[in-house]
């Protein structure tokens, strides 16, 4: 068994993954800032402090001495180079990143249509542009990953570089789009491009399972995606979830680009899957839960839990006025469309 120390660690797929690690019988310390603490296991040792705090990471390192680290909060390449020059014995470092790098998730921020090929490999075109400006000061995932996989060339950090889709799960996730507008007895929905908009998604359970597998198992160097191995398109996750919620809606579908604040998985017409062959067949993965069971308890931890604002969700998501507006408009088309777009 391995002692493991994991950065960041206390969102929804982290205590999900400090939780498997301490099943499989490995010795865990969480490292975070300290405000907010996980429901995971009591024996999870925890650092508070912060992750590029160097003088901080080098106690750690001496008292912890961790055989393998995953980086769950890796923004920018100074976060890889700290990890760098204070862990010189790691046996495997994983870095989470995200689709965010590839190209086709940039096509989908600038309202474009990607003109690669799906389901996206790990090979994929990756973005040339920088990220908009509502990211976190600093943010830049390609770079970090690209400092990782160049000091892993360098005999510096042994990385694994992994990247997780849409997270969802029992939290303040994306759903909750759907199940305030039942909650708010909403009896039409519009979506844009008549729902037929996929965007890889990955339960938390499933995505930490994925994340011990390469922990346990992943070849320094490599790169992989991750999430359910069953995905649904827009329509018929609303669909889904109204069923979860015993209520009925009409899903009105309304032209691409007509409704901007159209539910936090619309694509504009992209299909943004991830290809998860390689994770499959190197490390072994499939679904601990199923994407059905994992919606369900989505939906029924956020009816009884309401979230804040979810910085995926568009500030103008629940105005109804707006959106009834836009399906005013539209509906004929989508009955002469014989309710398809």
């Amino acid at each position: 068994m391995a002692r493991v120390l994991v950065i960041g660690g206390t969102g929804r797929s982290g205590s999900e993954i400090v939780r498997e690690l301490v099943e499989l019988g490995h010795e865990v310390a969480v490292l975070h800032r300290g405000e907010h603490e996980s429901e995971g296991p009591t024996s999870a040792r925890h650092f508070h402090g912060k992750g590029d705090d160097e003088g901080f990471l080098r106690m750690v390192a001496s008292e912890f001495r961790p055989d393998s680290l995953l980086h769950m909060m890796v923004l920018n390449p100074s976060h890889v180079e700290v990890i760098a020059r204070t862990f010189s014995s790691l046996e495997r470092f994983v870095m989470v990143s995200s689709g965010d790098v590839y190209d086709a998730f940039a096509a989908i921020q600038e309202g474009r249509v990607s003109p690669h090929p799906v389901p996206i490999s790990e090979d994929a075109p990756l973005r040339t542009g920088g990220y908009p400006k509502h990211y976190t000061a600093g943010y830049d995932k390609l770079a970090a990953e690209r400092a990782a996989l160049a000091a892993q060339k360098a005999g510096r950090l042994p990385s694994v570089v992994l990247r997780y889709p849409g997270v969802y799960g029992p939290g303040p996730v994306r759903e909750w789009y759907w199940v305030k507008r039942i909650q708010d007895g909403r009896r039409q929905i519009a979506l844009p491009g008549g729902g037929l908009d996929l965007f890889h998604r990955g339960a938390t359970r499933n995505l930490a399972h994925a994340t011990v597998l390469t922990l346990e198992r992943a070849r320094p160097g490599t790169v992989y995606n991750t999430g359910d191995q069953r995905q649904y398109t827009v329509r018929q996750l609303t669909d889904l979830i109204a069923a979860i919620g015993a209520h009925q809606w009409e899903a009105v579908p309304v032209p691409a680009g007509t409704w901007e604040a159209g539910t936090p998985y619309t694509t504009g017409g992209n299909i943004f899957l991830y290809d998860q062959s390689r994770i499959e067949a190197e490390l072994g993965y499939a679904d601990v839960i199923s994407a059905d069971e994992a919606l369900r308890l989505t939906v029924e931890h956020l009816a009884k839990n309401p979230p804040g604002p979810i910085a995926q969700i568009h500030p103008r998501a629940f105005d109804y006025e707006a959106e009834d507006a836009v399906i005013a408009k539209y509906r004929e088309l989508a009955e002469d469309a014989g309710g398809g777009l």
